[in-house]
């Protein structure tokens, strides 16, 4: 692709979007169903997207979530610019010939943004201690975000719309990754792909290792699943239902321990925190259930 071709796609789109310094935005906006459905809802919350810097996100961005949920603000960085000058200087330019653009992660962000504004301020859980119910409501909010990237990549389907999608996203746009979630939506529908998604991601945002065969089964009934018989026909809901395991391991604990620690004051080990069954606390409690799943719901009414 050349530099030409993107920038003249993202200025076609610029009517679009309330934020046209970020790449691709206008265009995503209205090619994406998900990273639509998020922009709305955060709107809808009041969420702003500012160039200020003012929770440092340019020097630790894993370090600004507090700052961002109380300021309901997403910080981002103009990386149209840059574009803009290669192309001046060197005119019809391939792509490939420029360093790398930094990402703008304002889809995450927000999704972060919509969940705290959705999930009760104090997450009341039979069973669980204070503290655990904080990490809770903690990972619930990382798992929308996490489900938002990964069911939004289905929709790229172009080169335009994967370069777009990848200066958006924590990871990059997976063709067996999209295959098997269309396989899954296809075999069990968009909501329980999307509730099956987003179980994934809460077991990895409690510091799960694994994802067994007895767990998916139970993570499917709690999504409303109906298992097919054949191996065949399992192998994309079993690749989907492993799909938070995706998450580097030591980028949960770090930053697990980092917010807890400094915006709760909680110093317990991330482990001993996650020590539990967290299907069992949803299989047990129909109305974290319903809290949970209507998180899912920000992105399955954009289906």
């Amino acid at each position: 692709m050349r530099i030409v071709d993107i920038l003249a796609t993202h200025d076609a789109y610029r009517g679009f979007t309330t934020v046209p310094g970020n790449l691709g935005d206008g265009y995503l906006y209205c090619a994406n169903p998900i990273f639509r459905a998020v922009r709305d809802r955060a709107s809808a919350a009041g969420v702003e997207f500012t160039t200020e810097d003012f929770c440092a996100y340019g020097v630790a961005s894993l370090a600004a979530l507090g700052p961002i949920l109380r300021a309901r603000k997403v910080p981002y960085q103009d990386n149209v610019g840059v574009l803009r000058r290669a192309e001046d200087r060197r005119p019809g330019g391939a792509l490939r010939n420029v360093m790398p653009v930094k990402a703008n992660l304002l889809m995450h962000e927000a999704a972060h943004c919509v969940a705290d504004q959705r999930l009760p301020a104090t997450l009341g859980v039979r069973g669980l201690s204070a503290a655990r119910a904080i990490a809770l409501r903690a990972a619930l909010g990382e798992s929308l975000a996490n489900t938002s990237e990964l069911l939004g990549a289905v929709a790229a389907d172009t080169a335009v719309h994967r370069y777009f999608y990848d200066q958006n996203s924590f990871s990059r746009v997976e063709a067996r990754g999209q295959e098997a979630l269309r396989a899954t939506i296809e075999l069990v529908g968009w909501t329980a792909t999307a509730r099956v998604v987003f179980l994934s991601f809460v077991l990895a945002n409690t510091l799960s290792k694994t994802i067994d065969d007895l767990t998916c089964r139970r993570l499917w009934a709690l999504a409303g699943v109906t298992a097919p018989r054949r191996r065949g026909e399992r192998a994309a809901l079993e690749r989907v239902t492993r799909a938070g395991l995706g998450l580097n391991l030591r980028f949960r604990i770090e930053t697990a321990a980092f917010f807890l620690r400094y915006e709760h004051g909680i110093e317990d080990d991330v482990f001993r925190l996650n020590a539990y069954d967290v299907l069992a606390v949803l299989e047990r409690d129909p109305a974290l259930r319903r809290t949970a799943f209507g998180l899912c719901d920000v992105l399955t009414e954009a289906a």
